[in-house]
């Protein structure tokens, strides 16, 4: 569980503390402007930017959710969108998948919907992790003016790893026609992007919700995260045995006995794939919230922070 602080600071509290200004409100460090970057230093806290006239005591606040760049929130909600419709849509391939199987068995193609059940399917595969992707790059901007400490960053890796994962899913699909031990091996390297990308998905979300301060949401991020990432590697792990195992001289009971705890791991997978549809809903919840106190606070007056002795 994530505690809260026992008081959660109200804006006045919610200051850079490592700015001092002395008694006439004045910067004396390089604070570059929320808005647009002009250098602050030297201008007193209840003046405006000279360059775009942003408050200057904006560019003092924490880095709070609702004191961020309107524009920019409204940004990540957008990604927060896309990437809940792609979990909508992969469901719809779970439950597709789970309905074609029993009509395979009892009533075969006599009502031609096998086609159709498959054509759905081909459909989602390609669209799903296009909107994934879109939802993560949309969720990844990158925050105006904030200097980042190095380009290897959570933000950065979580881009170009969901990129790389939807990339190889794509090329894996196209090599199913093929039997060559490339192409068996290849098909895992999409798995374990997408491993990487969801945990580095699940770090930075949590870390947003941190900002919102939503602490239940990001408890329940946390708690998400480990369930889908011990399913999915569980998954992955066994297949690659079963992959390893597999050969003309191996026994159809080990086959069997693998199968067991996939079976098992993809009901788990299943079941916290059903908690991120709702966690994604609460993220979505909260965000539009964020984006009106963005709003308001970006429209209404800045607190100022108390001057030092």
């Amino acid at each position: 569980m994530d505690n809260p602080p026992a008081d959660i600071p109200t804006p006045e509290e919610n200051v850079n503390d490592d700015l001092v200004l002395d008694q006439s409100q004045v910067i004396d460090h390089d604070l570059p402007c929320r808005q647009c970057g002009y250098n602050l230093r030297g201008m007193a806290a209840d003046k405006l930017c000279p360059e775009c006239g942003t408050e200057v005591g904006r560019s003092l606040l924490g880095d709070q959710l609702r004191y961020s760049e309107p524009r920019w929130v409204r940004k990540l909600a957008r990604g927060l969108r896309w990437i809940f419709i792609s979990v909508i849509m992969l469901l719809l391939m779970i439950a597709s998948g789970m309905l074609m199987l029993p009509i395979m068995i009892f009533l075969g193609d006599q009502f031609g919907l096998i086609p159709f059940f498959m054509a759905a399917l081909g459909l989602l595969m390609f669209v799903c992790p296009v909107c994934y992707l879109l939802g993560v790059w949309f969720l990844t901007s990158r925050e105006p003016l904030v200097i980042e400490p190095s380009e290897l960053n959570v933000r950065s890796i979580l881009r170009w790893s969901v990129v790389l994962a939807v990339l190889t899913g794509f090329i894996n699909t196209m090599l199913l026609g093929s039997v060559s031990i490339t192409s068996g091996i290849f098909s895992y390297v999409p798995l374990v992007m997408h491993v990487v990308g969801a945990i580095l998905l699940f770090i930075y979300t949590r870390r947003l919700a941190l900002r919102a301060p939503d602490y239940e949401l990001a408890s329940q991020t946390r708690n998400v995260m480990w369930g889908l990432t011990v399913t999915f590697v569980g998954i992955v792990g066994f297949q690659m045995l079963e992959t390893v195992l597999s050969g003309p001289t191996t026994s159809n009971n080990i086959v069997m006995w693998l199968s067991i705890p996939v079976c098992m791991l993809t009901i788990g997978l299943l079941v916290f794939v059903i908690r991120t549809f709702f966690l994604l809903n609460y993220y979505r919840r909260v965000f539009n919230q964020t984006i009106t106190d963005a709003e308001q606070t970006w429209a209404g007056e800045t607190p100022l922070p108390p001057a030092s002795d």
